[in-house]
């Protein structure tokens, strides 16, 4: 290693461990302080989180060896950083190489487990996250006397800090300094840094199992651990040398104020749901065709159009606030809300019908469009498939692409969901569309459909 090198390796070593000073001086220093009211309470609360969270930034640049030349002192720092967020150095640095060496392999990754089967389970995973490790080791059998040892040493020097913190400044002080801060901690590290930049869980090619954060904003707000494909392709790179890959930040972003992924997804899977894409638009169709009345088929398609418009009424403030918590709790809203509003109205024109009553205009309207909307709603499931089935999806100047796609498909949804109202229509009052033949250009004879709305 030239003298460039080497020196520049040391400015890495010294820059890094300072931040893991001001760190424990900052997470656990500000407990002598007691603030006299509710702001400043959030307000401390907040510090010591984000000062908590770049100590497990730290911790993480240890487990690679960017805390200093020597195994030794990789430990010694890296058990330091950790100590305010009540982490073993030992469990985490055993558990992150397999990580590495077996990224989202459900049975060989320890970090899976952030993968949740239902949403609500994300925040509780969080927290238990770094505590199950231990667990995930001893069922493989990857537990060690040495290993052992080091975690006692581990828990033993961070039961000593607290036990002295809770003598120095109470109890008190230190449950309710500390406690929110371990919640928001594990939300802030695991959610956007764990299960977001590895959504999906792809096993195929390495640049498709995770995915980096578009910006610097992002960059510098996690010290590098937005750049986690990069990372997990090139672990030998401090997070002061990742700088030099950041993506600007795209477009709607706010200047990365949003925070983007840069996702890559496997040409095979992309192959793979394209295959999809005409069953899926085919769906509103059968539909209309099913041996089912045309009083059903009109309220069965009433329910998901405006469940699918419900979504689409969602979608900006959804997007807004681009995390799975506030996104699902805002789909989810739109989504419930518009399938109970399609619900009444199909079910309210179903009973009309079955008693021989007629609808009023106002009453169709509303039925027509939510047959329209839920041929729009496969058609943007369809477009969705087709997008993020594509080999790369990264490149920012795909984006406009992206949108004329998707705008196809919701266009010849809603094209499909009129044909499909128009089948309806022929059954239910088959007065109001009348085939008949038509001379067209050039004196040929066509067949035309009149319509009466």
């Amino acid at each position: 290693m030239n003298a460039e090198k080497r020196s520049r390796r040391d400015r890495t070593y010294l820059l890094s461990r300072g931040i893991i000073c001001l760190v424990l001086a900052g997470s656990l220093g500000t407990l002598w302080w007691t603030p006299p009211n509710v702001f400043l309470y959030a307000l401390d609360i907040l510090l010591r989180s984000y000062l908590v969270f770049l100590g497990t930034v730290m911790a993480h640049e240890g487990v690679h060896g960017h805390l200093g030349s020597s195994r030794r002192a990789n430990f010694a720092w890296g058990r330091m950083a950790l100590i305010p967020a009540l982490v073993p150095f030992t469990n985490f640095r055993r558990t992150h190489h397999l990580h590495h060496a077996h990224t989202n392999e459900p049975d060989r990754d320890p970090d899976y487990f952030m993968k949740p089967r239902h949403a609500f389970e994300v925040p509780f995973r969080a927290l238990a996250m770094p505590h199950q490790w231990y667990f995930w080791l001893a069922r493989r059998n990857l537990l060690t006397r040495d290993h052992g040892r080091e975690l006692l040493f581990n828990y033993a020097l961070i039961a000593a800090v607290f036990a002295a913190l809770a003598v120095l400044v109470g109890p008190a002080r230190v449950a309710w300094g500390m406690g929110p801060v371990l919640v928001l901690v594990s939300v802030l590290l695991w959610v956007p840094f764990a299960l977001k930049t590895h959504e999906g869980h792809s096993v195929g090619a390495s640049e498709t199992r995770s995915h980096n954060y578009y910006g610097h904003l992002m960059y510098w707000f996690s010290l590098g651990l937005s750049m986690h494909r990069v990372h997990h392709e090139k672990p030998q790179l401090s997070w002061v040398e990742l700088k030099s890959f950041v993506q600007p930040a795209p477009q709607g972003s706010l200047g990365g104020l949003i925070p983007r992924r840069d996702i890559k997804v496997s040409a095979t899977r992309g192959a793979a749901v394209r295959l999809c894409t005409g069953a899926i638009l085919m769906t509103v169709l059968a539909a209309a065709l099913a041996p089912t009345s045309a009083q059903a088929q009109w309220r069965s398609l009433s329910t998901p159009g405006y469940a699918a418009g419900g979504m689409a009424v969602a979608a900006g403030p959804a997007f807004a606030a681009n995390s799975i918590g506030s996104g699902v709790t805002i789909f989810g809203v739109g989504l419930v809300g518009g399938a109970i509003a399609g619900w009444m109205i199909g079910d309210a024109a179903h009973d009309r019908l079955e008693r021989g009553e007629t609808l009023s205009n106002p009453h169709k309207y509303a039925l027509r469009a939510g047959t329209v909307m839920a041929g729009a709603g496969a058609g943007a499931i369809a477009a969705f498939f087709v997008i993020n089935g594509d080999e790369e999806i990264s490149d920012i100047s795909d984006e406009p692409n992206d949108g004329v796609t998707f705008a196809s498909f919701v266009a010849g949804g809603a094209a499909l969901g009129v044909l499909t109202q128009v089948l309806i229509d022929s059954r239910l009052e088959p007065e109001s569309v009348e085939p008949r033949l038509a001379i067209g250009p050039g004196g040929r004879t066509q067949l035309a459909v009149g319509l009466q709305f």
